[in-house]
């Protein structure tokens, strides 16, 4: 049975798409922790993400920083991080945090 994120991927599942390669997917959060909460995915399922093949292993960091980047054009943000959760498979997520610097 496919995982929720290949659904994504092939369009049977709706989402605000942010940007898309032909390995990538990034797409915001139906339940965000902050405005701009992003998930970045490969579009190959695997159940691990460390059991993609290198290059698509190599390529996902890049492509989320570009995402980031985009993102922190119209969402301003003091941090980011990219964090990958045990769920309905491998997900490469960037969040916006709140700004943390005094008078931010």
């Amino acid at each position: 049975m496919p995982s929720i994120f290949t659904r994504i991927v092939n369009g049977e599942i709706p989402c605000h798409r942010v940007a898309e390669d032909d390995r990538y997917l990034a797409f915001l959060d139906i339940n965000p922790l902050r405005e701009g909460h992003t998930l970045v995915i490969p579009k190959v399922e695997v159940d691990y993400l460390f059991d993609l093949e290198e290059d698509l292993l190599a390529g996902i960091l890049p492509f989320s920083r570009e995402v980031a980047r985009k993102i922190e054009a119209v969402v301003p943000c003091a941090r980011w991080c990219c964090a990958t959760t045990p769920s309905a498979g491998p997900r490469w997520c960037g969040h916006t945090r709140a700004p943390t610097r005094p008078g931010v």
